[in-house]
């Protein structure tokens, strides 16, 4: 009976396209259509700290999870579940809201990858700046940025697509750099997609701002080094290589990668800033 709810965990678990609010949004239908199972929601919370516990979100999720199963009341876990989606969009205006000044002047963005955080943000700043353009490195090998191309091409926003080896082209165009991240240390290191330090580093060559937007529940974790790159499953030669003929293709299987705070050279208001729902900014001066 348990087969198929283990089933759906584990395809939640593999999943390398979604970004880390994504990912725990599926945890939380999950637990939701399983909630009055205590002892399958303790083996999710096993299997996930297993595999997605670097993610600061999904981190922090588990715990509340894990607090409110321990003491088996189904209504408590309901309502955080149900109460979960919510707080969640509430977050995403505040962020906006608190971004919105900082933004004002930038008609054209750039960023990587697939991010929850970025959608519903560029989407509620695409309401009100109908100029506004968003580039978006598609993140190779796994292409999580076309999916991002797509979802905000569904809210009506101006979309250009481009490659990761073609930044260079176009961050000298972009009035911004805006990436949203997987977990922001202590020591205000940026854990996000590979390709984000050489997106900071272009930013800084070429005197450009540069932005990680992030809610307070991409806080956790222990300072690691400046530079780590964390691995995962290689993608399929498929996935990485686009050719009509089959060669042999070595893949690099690394996914997330962390860089430090001081690579943008200002990390503005960082500590007071991490309180709130808001971003950390980095312009570069």
């Amino acid at each position: 009976m348990k087969d198929k709810p283990l089933h759906e965990l584990e395809r939640i678990i593999s999943d390398k396209t979604s970004g880390s609010t994504d990912l725990v949004l599926k945890l939380n239908k999950w637990v939701k259509k399983h909630s009055g199972d205590s002892p399958l929601v303790n083996e999710m919370i096993k299997r996930v700290e297993k595999e997605l516990k670097s993610f600061a979100v999904i981190d922090n999720y588990l715990k509340n999870i894990k607090r409110i199963n321990s003491k088996k009341d189904l209504i408590a876990i309901q309502n955080f579940t149900n109460d979960f989606e919510e707080k969640l969009k509430e977050k995403y205006y505040h962020l906006f809201l608190n971004v919105r000044k900082e933004i004002s002047n930038t008609n054209t963005v750039l960023t990587i990858s697939n991010s929850k955080t970025l959608r519903e943000v560029f989407t509620l700043w695409g309401n009100e700046e109908k100029n506004l353009k968003v580039i978006i490195a598609e993140s190779r090998p796994n292409y999580e940025g076309r999916l991002l191309a797509k979802a905000l091409l569904k809210n009506k926003l101006n979309v250009e697509l481009i490659t990761d080896a073609m930044l260079s082209l176009f961050i000298p165009k972009a009035d911004a750099v805006i990436i949203g991240a997987d977990k922001i240390l202590a020591n205000g290191n940026v854990i996000n997609k590979i390709g984000s330090l050489s997106g900071a580093i272009l930013c800084k060559y070429y005197k450009k701002p540069f932005y990680v937007l992030v809610t307070k529940d991409k806080r956790g974790g222990i300072d690691l080094p400046q530079f780590i790159n964390f691995p995962t499953t290689p993608p399929s030669l498929e996935s990485s290589v686009e050719m009509e003929t089959q060669l042999t293709v070595r893949t690099h299987p690394v996914r997330l990668q962390g860089f430090p705070g001081s690579v943008f050279i200002v990390v503005a208001k960082h500590k007071g800033i991490l309180s709130n729902e808001a971003v950390i900014t980095s312009p570069i001066e």
